[in-house]
Formats: C-alpha cells, structure tokens, sequence
C-alpha cells in the first residue's frame, strides 16, 4: 500500500507527517454537510430554514424522519391479529372507501393524536 506524507509545522520545526488516505487515493477528511433548503412544514405551514429549526420542529410536533428504512418500520402490524369480525371488518373498510382524502386525514389525525394522550 503507497504512503502519503504532509509536510507540517509544530512548534517552529518541520515534520513529515503520514496521511490517512481514503477510498480513490483521497486524503480522508472530515465531511461538511450544506444547510438545507428552506421548505415549508406540512404540519404548521412555517418555514423551516437550518437543520436546527428542523430538529427542534420535528421534536416540538413529535414527527420523525425517515427515508429509505420504513420497512422496519412496519414489521409491528404484519403480526397483529384482526379481531373484528367479518361484518363489521367489511363495515370498517366501506365506511373508510367512501370518505374524500380529507375527510381521511382528520380521521388519521384524530387517531394519531388519540394514541399519544393529546
């Protein structure tokens, strides 16, 4: 494996010091990540501008990022048991197929916000 060496200067003399090389020969580093882009919450309709505005709205509002994992998410439900009966299963899925999406929605959030104690 080839070595790389860097030049630096402690107190007042030259060194060689060795570097730490990365994957494609690049000197490993600490990455910078940009701040975000502004977008506005879907929540409460304010505008969200760093990435510490976002952390802190999505703590106050009890929300969570997530991205690509959402299938550990869900592996809770695959083993839960429906214990409706066949009627009123039948009775629960109609009455949800007939509701327009934003009628759907404030049902989901009166649920949400059920399950947590609000």
């Amino acid at each position: 494996m080839r070595r790389r060496y860097r030049q630096v200067k402690r107190n007042g003399k030259w060194e060689l010091v060795e570097i730490t090389v990365g994957l494609g020969g690049k000197p490993k580093s600490a990455e910078i990540m940009p701040d975000i882009d502004p977008y506005t919450s879907m929540v409460t309709g304010e505008i969200i501008t760093s990435r510490s505005k976002h952390r802190q709205h999505l703590q106050e509002h009890g929300l969570q990022e997530i991205g690509n994992e959402t299938e550990n998410l869900f592996t809770a439900y695959d083993n839960l048991q429906d214990n409706l009966d066949q009627s009123r299963h039948e009775t629960v899925v109609n009455q949800f197929k007939d509701m327009d999406h934003k009628d759907f929605k404030n049902v989901i959030k009166r649920s949400v916000r059920q399950a947590r104690g609000y």
